[in-house]
């Protein structure tokens, strides 16, 4: 089958453009890229296409430049407009503190999205290939990854598609070679400093040398993935919507899914509460995994820099850490401090007797009197209950939310917690007239 009628088979059964449609072609001037515009140059009429091209001059080889007239000239020789863009890829590449290669991959697809938008262009078209499809297999494979990392490239993915996945290397260049379609080499293809050059140049080789038709064998593999991996995240929507409501997920009706996709409904959960899974790594959902296993109230992990998740009470529950500064203030006696953290003045008072409305407490020592954050390792022996109690399990046994814990404030009496504040003191420093020392605590609440 030739190139062109494979082409249309796959935008067609894979409903990548309507008719009328316009679509960016990433154009690099490689044989890919310019393949990919050749043909849908061919078929423009058939679908009635608006076609447009797009080239990136990432500045990292001396001929980049003549490699953005190129692509400027090929797109002139088919009709179609050209934009080019300049990417610093180096200086991204440093500021992000990510490969070269990851860095302009995001530019380009930066460029080519913000292209579409302000153009009103309906598609984006690359010209990955099924030997791409291929590597990135090996790549997700050498790296560690599930389903939907066996399933290769996508053919589409929003506005993106890409028409040449089941088309082989060497049938690209046939057709370059037959229609004479002119392309430009990039030598960085041929050196082994990155992965996926690594991938293409040494390990495929060697396997073809123990399976002759790897490529096609990946990529047949690769849909069966896909197809597997498109099943088990439906099923996963299912799950997700019997198991969570906003940023709660049951655990009880998560421990009656299936096992094989916990993981894909902890990643929906996880979705639908940022808005993405793009930061979401295998060891966040492993985590989540063993917080859930642990079963106990108030156990917490982070995942990524702006969100944690935590057990309470028979529900794992997501939410933005906590920022809340730490604080700690002195409180003179007869002198009123105000406390922004808390929203609210303290005054405390020398008294004789227990001021009737008003917390106080007596002591025999004098030490310095505090109200503060709370700290690790922080206890109290609480009116009502035996012994003492760590602030953590009073909090858990009193079931306060976790987002609510760090913001109730502590009275302290020198290192001793004396009252948490609003909810339960210390009986070790119940206000006594045989004691040397007692003090009224009032605080007002800013209006």
């Amino acid at each position: 089958m030739d190139i062109l009628k494979q082409v249309q088979n796959t935008i067609d059964a894979y409903q990548m453009l309507g008719r009328g449609e316009s679509v960016l072609v990433a154009l690099s001037g490689g044989s890919d890229s310019a393949t990919l515009l050749s043909v849908l140059c061919r078929l423009r009429e058939q679908y009635g296409l608006r076609i447009y091209a797009a080239h990136v001059n990432h500045h990292l080889r001396e001929n980049a430049g003549q490699d953005a007239e190129f692509a400027q000239e090929l797109c002139a020789s088919f009709g179609v407009e050209c934009m080019v863009h300049d990417a610093q890829v180096r200086d991204y590449a440093r500021g992000q503190g990510i490969s070269e290669e990851l860095a302009g991959r995001a530019l380009r697809y930066a460029f080519f999205d913000a292209v579409r938008r302000e153009r009103g262009i309906d598609k984006i078209a690359t010209a990955h290939n099924q030997n791409d499809a291929a590597e990135t297999v090996l790549m997700h494979l050498i790296r560690g990854s599930g389903l939907d990392g066996l399933g290769g490239i996508p053919y589409v993915r929003g506005a993106v598609i890409r028409p040449l996945l089941d088309c082989s290397k060497a049938e690209i260049e046939a057709y370059c070679k037959t229609f004479q379609i002119p392309y430009v080499v990039d030598e960085t293809n041929f050196e082994t400093d990155y992965t996926r050059n690594k991938i293409r140049l040494e390990l495929i080789p060697q396997i073809e040398c123990i399976n002759p038709n790897f490529i096609e064998t990946a990529a047949r593999n690769a849909k069966i993935c896909a197809q597997e991996a498109d099943l088990l995240n439906r099923l996963a929507e299912q799950a997700c919507g019997r198991c969570a409501a906003g940023r709660r997920l049951d655990l009880e009706a998560f421990r009656r899914e299936e096992p094989c996709i916990r993981r894909r409904v902890l990643q929906l959960f996880y979705k639908n509460y940022v808005g993405t899974a793009q930061n979401l790594e295998e060891k966040h959902i492993e985590n989540m995994l063993k917080l859930i296993e642990s079963q106990k109230n108030g156990n917490s992990i982070d995942i990524g820099r702006q969100t944690a998740a935590w057990i309470e009470y028979g529900a794992l529950v997501l939410g933005k850490k906590e920022r809340r500064a730490a604080f700690a203030y002195q409180l003179e006696p007869g002198v009123l401090t105000h406390i922004p953290e808390i929203g609210a003045s303290v005054r405390v008072s020398a008294c004789d007797a227990a001021a009737e409305g008003v917390f106080c407490f007596s002591a025999d020592e004098e030490r310095g009197i505090w109200l503060r954050s709370r700290r690790d390792g922080d206890g109290f022996y609480p009116v009502g209950m035996t012994g003492r109690k760590k602030l953590s399990d009073f909090f858990i046994d009193q079931k306060i939310p976790r987002k609510e814990r760090e913001k109730i404030p502590l009275l302290a009496y020198g290192d001793e917690l004396v009252w948490v504040v609003d909810h339960r003191r210390d009986r070790r420093f119940l206000p006594c007239l045989d004691k040397k020392f007692t003090y009224a605590v009032e605080i007002f609440r800013d209006l």
